[in-house]
C-alpha cells in the first residue's frame, strides 16, 4: 500500500510525500518548484517501463541500461525506449507482453480506476 501525504503551498505550488519520498509540484510555467501532476504521472509510467524492462532481463541473468523517452501530449502517450542488447521481433513481443503483465502504472491508465473522495471543511 501506498500512503501520500500533500499540502498546498503558495499558489499552485504544492509538495507531497510518499512513503518517504518527497515530491514537489506546480503548475507555473515560469520557475516551477517541480513538475505538474501529469509530468509526475509521466515520470511513473517512464519508472515503471524501466523497472518493467530490467526486472525482464534480470530474470535471465543479464543487466540492461534501458533509456525511455516519455511525451505525453493530451491523451497520447508516446514512448522511445532504448535497450543496449540486441532483440529480436520474437523477445520484442515477450518484453512487452511482460511489460503489460507488470507495468501497474500502465494498467491504473488503461483501466477504471476507482477514486473515493471524502472532503471536510474546518
Amino acid at each position: 500500500m501506498y500512503i501520500t501525504k500533500g499540502k498546498s503551498l503558495e499558489k499552485y505550488e504544492v509538495t507531497t510525500e510518499t512513503n518517504g519520498s518527497l515530491y514537489n509540484m506546480d503548475y507555473k510555467k515560469v520557475e516551477p518548484i517541480g513538475t505538474s501532476p501529469v509530468g509526475l504521472l509521466n515520470s511513473a509510467l517512464v519508472g515503471c517501463i524501466i523497472m518493467g524492462i530490467k526486472s525482464y532481463y534480470n530474470i535471465m541473468g543479464i543487466d540492461v541500461k534501458v533509456e525511455v523517452e516519455s511525451r505525453l501530449d493530451g491523451m497520447n502517450i508516446d514512448m522511445d525506449i532504448q535497450i543496449d542488447t540486441e532483440i529480436s521481433e520474437a523477445e520484442l513481443e515477450r518484453l512487452l507482453a511482460f511489460i503489460d503483465e507488470k507495468c501497474t502504472v500502465s494498467k491504473m491508465l488503461s483501466k477504471d480506476v476507482k477514486v473515493t473522495k471524502k472532503i471536510r471543511g474546518v
